[in-house]
């Protein structure tokens, strides 16, 4: 999957429409970055990449592209 690709999905569950989200955009910084947001991401990290991730790594995040690399590090463990 592309960075792109995540990106839009990441936007998808968070229910953001700005096209000037990339993956230096802080996820405190969105609306949608609550706890039901949380809680997408973390169904569609589970269904999409067959991975769990815990809350207390998913709070660790702080920006899409941090989403990314805990999902590429998953995947290449």
């Amino acid at each position: 999957m592309s960075q792109h690709e995540f990106i839009q999905k990441v936007k998808n569950c968070l229910f953001e429409e700005s096209s000037a989200v990339d993956a230096a955009t802080v996820l405190n910084d969105l609306d949608g970055w609550d706890s039901l947001g949380r809680l997408s991401i973390v169904v569609m990290l589970h269904d999409e990449f067959y991975l769990t991730v815990d809350t207390k790594t998913l709070r660790a995040c702080e920006t899409i592209g941090d989403l990314l690399d805990l999902v590429r590090t998953k995947l290449d463990n």
